[in-house]
């Protein structure tokens, strides 16, 4: 891409002429960012957070990652409100279509697994135990809603992600 550009490409968005940007994606950059905001979200609900010591540098990119990342990176680039339209320059093959598809699959997962879960035999005998082992692990007060606001914020994010899936689909 930068031969073609005649400009250097980095993981970062540059300008490269009157309201033209252009972004190599870059697995291990998204992943060290993705890492960092991951601990920002521990610390934030984690009493004593435990990620702390591990760094995106020594983490190894897992198969799948690079779609789920490259992914997380389109959201929030839309999300940003700063680009009018956004070119995803990809394989083009069912990996892609299956990458676009994942937000509205993981949805999925959550709501069918967490009745499964709430449902069973397991579920209903470790119920008593949730929340007080909960409340000495997380910042939470032990009210039964402390985990609405995460909660909400992951199903906003899932919601927000698979209206833009549709949007790429386009």
């Amino acid at each position: 891409m930068s031969i073609l550009l005649a400009a250097e490409v980095g993981p970062v968005p540059q300008e490269i002429a009157a309201h033209l940007q252009v972004v190599q994606l870059s697995s291990a950059f998204l992943l060290e960012k993705a890492w960092q905001d991951l601990k920002t979200l521990e610390a934030e609900y984690v009493r004593t957070p435990f990620f702390k010591t591990v760094f995106g540098q020594e983490l190894g990119i897992l198969p799948g990652m690079d779609s789920a990342l490259a992914l997380n990176a389109l959201r929030e680039y839309q999300a940003s409100g700063h680009y009018d339209v956004i070119i995803y320059d990809g394989s083009g093959d069912h990996a892609t279509l299956r990458m676009v598809g994942s937000p509205e699959i993981l949805s999925w997962y959550g709501r069918r697994f967490r009745q499964v879960i709430v449902e069973s035999d397991l579920g209903k005998a470790i119920s008593p135990f949730v929340q007080p082992v909960s409340s000495t692990v997380f910042n939470v007060s032990g009210s039964g809603n402390d985990f609405a606001e995460p909660l909400a914020r992951a199903e906003a994010l899932l919601e927000g992600a698979k209206q833009r899936s549709q949007i790429l689909l386009r």
